[in-house]
């Protein structure tokens, strides 16, 4: 029997299942991130697959629930089991290349990521699902209104969301392995469990299993270093082969770094994409030549690298200018240092190289500095850190801050020998948002496409005879090259084949930061390359024709199907509660979820550290659905209608939606003005959690509803529970994945609305309308 003396032992208990599902959920996204070479687009599929589990495990802790006399007993089974399979969960997502026997260097298509999601998010997700109910059955002794428990349930897991971000986010992320935080996850759950056991009695058949339970825990502990090795040995062939002999693996707060060594040759990977070679002396050298020409007296050079490559040296060894090399992780060259030749690490002593480590565009937006060339040395935009450098948003900044005959230039992925429709597509996005800023652009030829953009007309040296007096006058004369190992990049056939190519694409789309699209455009590309799957492309080809205006016709068409259902089916007021009550919560599940995957792009763009802030942005979000869950617990009188409550919240979700963009926008402008990175990532937060406080109020109305229409607590937690993370599921994988970069941030936001205007009216619908 529970009293109210066990009260703050169970609050304890799920604090402590917040605080562990948000360390879960973020150690196994960083995971997934590496095998899917870091495109975000994943993380929409990572949360869909995760909700879909909390769903079924919900659905099965109701049943549950009603079922056994000690759910208390089966809540303890279910946890510790999913804090034993945490480690499984880390292996089967390591090996999930490997299971697949997917090439290295190419993608894992849509289909097989979705399978290796749905296989390796089962376990924890379908345990906090399950927890939930047979936590309200718990508690319906400790606490004298029910109605109010299932809220009180969801204030406290969000706390413990909360602590368990900040923590992932500043301590355990930078000192230890995935490992080694499961076996800290699983002992603090021991201690609890040990706690507990004075108080309350648990079944002498689950005692043997909890106990079985701890000993395995144990033993998984004591094997976590074996098991960090072995795994990563297993993962590392299957992105860099076993040729390739891995000699350095760490992760760092940016990403995940490894170093290959094949023959004499090294090279950095970056969430298991190759960010370049070393050495390489020919084809830097080559680059580096052609990058000079293209200005005709540069004085001043930034490049933004993933890296220290020997292009560093060489652009130091044939130009004067002053050489501003920008690297975001300084841990990178601590790591390379050791494995650089003499001559590269002889150039840092130099007075004209100045080393900078930060974000790029962080850096551009605070720097006051023109330069004459600027030079991305960056792999394509196939995630949203690496989108960042190829919109419209950048373009214009770094437009910004050339002088006046200044010179933009970076890699362009395109080639003339394949030019299928995924390619033209993901190339003409960037190449028609370049032209739109800049006044002449010049995109080379040859089996490598540079694309360089000027300020002013004339200063590109766009053809072979250009390019031939500037290499006569003798400024960048290099006496181990030869001058017609450019030409190639200057075709003037294959240039103008290409250019036409690119301004031939059907309904061309520009990249820019409140619409992705060249990122998704990449995943596309790499799902035909890496196999091809039908599903995806139909299902592309199908949103991609959308408008806001259709998601408009179907709510209306859904909103007058309800209507014909409540007049034929004669619906009982209660029935209608618990309907709207469920209804309710599902589109606040969905606006939270579209809200967040927003908030996480935006944070992406402004400030590029979402790999390592993804668990702190999550948890402030949990932190304001905790503070909306406990307002409304606290101000919501015992026998007040609750209709008028969800109208209002419902109003206000849609008001937050239609003004984000604006938001956004806002703290766009803000980083010009605070120049403070600090100050406004505590200004985006604290947006972050208003609007999920807002989102967050919705749930303990729907328990309300739930009780008050007639159901029994452990059900309407289980029915709550699971129409709640049903939305965010939906949610999950269409906004992320599709909507915002097809439709644009703005696009989203509006069907955000448009579901929670179906809500409000749905609400207005006089409940005797149609009854009996």
């Amino acid at each position: 029997m529970i009293n109210k003396h066990t009260y703050f032992l169970l609050a304890a208990i799920y604090l402590f299942l917040g605080f562990a599902a948000v360390i879960v959920q973020s150690v196994l996204i960083r995971e997934f991130l590496v095998i899917a070479f870091g495109n975000e687009l994943v993380i929409g599929v990572f949360f869909a697959v995760w909700f879909l589990w909390i769903v079924l495990g919900a659905a099965s802790g109701s049943r549950i629930g009603r079922k056994c006399k000690n759910p208390y007993s089966i809540f303890w089974l279910l946890l510790l089991t999913g804090l034993i399979l945490f480690p499984l969960q880390i292996v089967a997502i390591r090996f999930g290349r490997a299971v697949f026997s997917t090439p290295v260097g190419t993608y894992l298509s849509f289909s097989r990521i979705f399978l290796i999601a749905f296989v390796s998010m089962s376990t924890f997700s379908f345990v906090i699902g399950s927890t939930f109910p047979l936590g309200a059955q718990v508690f319906r002794n400790a606490l004298t209104r029910q109605g109010k428990i299932i809220g009180y349930l969801y204030l406290f897991e969000a706390l413990g969301s909360l602590a368990g971000g900040v923590l992932f986010s500043f301590f355990l992320i930078g000192h230890f392995d995935p490992f080694r935080i499961a076996s800290f996850l699983f002992l603090i759950a021991v201690f609890l469990l040990v706690i507990s056991l004075k108080f309350i009695l648990l079944e002498k058949r689950i005692n043997w299993l909890i106990l079985t339970s701890i000993l395995m825990g144990v033993l998984l502990s004591l094997f976590s270093g074996s098991m960090q090795k072995w795994s990563l040995r297993e993962r590392w062939q299957s992105i860099g082969g076993k040729q390739n002999r891995l000699i350095i693996s760490l992760n760092t707060p940016y990403d995940h770094i490894s170093v290959s060594k094949l023959g004499s040759q090294f090279s950095l990977f970056q969430n298991g994409n190759v960010a370049f070679s070393f050495p390489d002396p020919y084809a830097f050298r080559l680059l580096a030549n052609l990058i000079l020409l293209q200005h005709p007296d540069p004085k001043r050079i930034l490049v933004i690298s993933s890296g220290i490559s020997d292009l560093l040296h060489f652009i130091l060894q044939h130009s004067q200018a002053e050489l501003y090399w920008l690297v975001r992780d300084r841990r990178i060259l601590t790591v390379l240092e050791p494995l650089f030749a003499d001559s590269l690490l002889a150039d840092f002593s130099r007075d004209r190289l100045h080393l900078i480590f930060g974000d790029g565009r962080v850096y551009l937006i605070n720097s006051t500095t023109k330069y004459d060339l600027i030079y991305l040395d960056l792999p394509p935009p196939a995630t949203a850190a690496l989108n960042r450098y190829y919109s419209r948003g950048f373009f214009r900044l770094a437009y910004s801050r050339l002088t006046a005959n200044g010179v933009l230039g970076f890699q362009l992925p395109v080639s003339e020998n394949y030019l299928g429709e995924e390619i033209l597509q993901f190339a003409s996005s960037i190449y028609l948002t370049l032209t739109d800023v800049f006044k002449e652009t010049l995109l080379t030829s040859g089996m490598k496409n540079y694309l360089f953009a000027a300020k002013t007309g004339g200063v590109l040296a766009r053809d072979q005879k250009a390019l031939t007096r500037r290499w006569q006058a003798g400024m960048y004369r290099d006496s181990k090259a030869s001058l017609f190992s450019l030409y190639p990049f200057f075709d003037t056939a294959r240039i103008s084949f290409l250019q036409q190519s690119l301004q031939s694409v059907s309904h061309p789309v520009r990249n820019t930061d409140q619409r992705p699209v060249s990122y998704l455009y990449n995943l596309l590309l790499w799902n035909r390359y890496s196999g091809g799957d039908k599903i995806l492309w139909l299902l592309y080809g199908f949103l991609r024709r959308l408008r806001v205006v259709h998601f408009l016709i179907a709510f209306v068409l859904l909103f007058v199907l309800r209507i014909i259902m409540l007049w034929a089916g004669k619906e009982p007021p209660r029935g209608t509660l618990r309907w709207n009550s469920l209804m309710s919560v599902s589109v606040s599940g969905f606006t939270a979820m579209g809200l967040e995957i927003i908030l996480l792009y935006g944070f992406q763009n402004l400030f590029g550290s979402l790999y390592q802030n993804i668990a702190l942005v999550t948890a402030f979000f949990m932190f304001g659905l905790a503070i909306g869950s406990w307002v409304i617990n606290r101000s919501l009188p015992a026998k007040q209608s609750i209709k008028w409550y969800f109208i209002l919240m419902e109003i206000l979700a849609l008001s937050v939606a239609v003004g984000l963009p604006a938001v956004l926008k806002m703290c766009g402008q803000l980083i010009f003005i605070l120049r403070s990175q600090v100050l406004l990532q505590g200004i985006y937060l604290f947006i972050v959690l208003a609007v999920g406080a807002l989102t967050g109020a919705v749930f303990p109305l729907a328990g309300k509803g739930m009780t008050e229409s007639g159901a029994d607590l452990t059900g309407s937690a289980g029915w709550v529970d699971a129409a709640d993370h049903s939305g965010a599921c939906l949610s999950a994988f269409f906004m992320g994945t599709f909507f915002i970069p097809l439709l644009a941030i703005n696009g989203a936001v509006l069907i955000i609305a448009i579901l929670n205007l179906s809500a409000v009216l749905l609400w207005l619908v006089p409940f005797k309308l149609f009854a009996k």
